[in-house]
């Protein structure tokens, strides 16, 4: 879609005047100018906020043919590089914990982020300098084996996701609810909100009957001392 001329809309929100502007211009200089005719018409403006993009003049089907292999590449290098170097800092900060070494639980946090942005940027970096063919090249000279494996994997990952979530919450006393919600989803076809609903109604009942319950068990006997 490409704005054909120019357009302007003004909101008016609690007697603050909102003006937005858009043009379509060839070059980066045209949008500057731009930018400069909106600050002479509105001279009075307290914040005049500008943003444009340059385009290359194509269309999705060559932003699809550029990002697929990087985005490729990315996801096999990412399984081989800070992925498995993550864990290994994740463990040697857990073990910092438990001799209470905090300078090294620190410096383990601050690689682990250091590790989790470094390779990314400079991953961006060279396929916005080099292209995507470099990166066809590179998938070609990854092995078969190795691709396919990352692939199958990262299929698992939803279900360790779940998995994970259901061995830290999950509890064979709640179970009834999560069955519960389960059946009013899958059988009854209930959003979100009506399963919410639900949730709220029985956490409510349940607090009332250990209210209940623990009101009894204080009460004394005329016999008690």
């Amino acid at each position: 879609m490409r704005i054909k001329e120019e357009y302007r809309e003004e909101t008016v929100i609690k007697k603050s005047r909102f003006i937005a502007c858009i043009k379509t211009c060839k070059n980066e200089d045209e949008a500057r100018e731009y930018i400069e005719t909106i600050r002479n018409d509105y001279k009075d403006a307290t914040h005049v906020c500008t943003a444009f993009i340059c385009g290359s003049g194509t269309g999705s089907d060559v932003a699809l043919t550029l990002s697929l292999p990087i985005s490729t590449f990315a996801a096999s290098l990412g399984y081989l590089t800070w992925v498995p170097l993550n864990h290994l800092l994740s463990e040697k900060a857990k073990k910092a914990a438990a001799k209470a070494d905090t300078k090294t639980m620190e410096l383990c946090q601050w690689g682990g982020l250091f590790n989790y942005f470094f390779f990314p940027f400079v991953l961006v970096l060279v396929a916005l300098i080099a292209g995507s063919p470099v990166f066809e090249w590179l998938i070609k000279v990854i092995p078969t084996w190795i691709t396919s494996g990352i692939s199958a994997a990262s299929g698992l990952l939803p279900a360790l996701g779940f998995a994970l979530l259901m061995q830290l919450t999950f509890s064979w006393k709640l179970s009834p609810y999560l069955f519960i919600g389960f059946v009013a989803v899958a059988f009854f076809n209930l959003s979100n909100v009506g399963v919410a609903i639900i949730g709220v109604i029985l956490a409510v009942l349940a607090f009332n009957q250990n209210s209940e319950s623990a009101g009894k068990d204080g009460t004394l006997d005329d016999n008690e001392i």
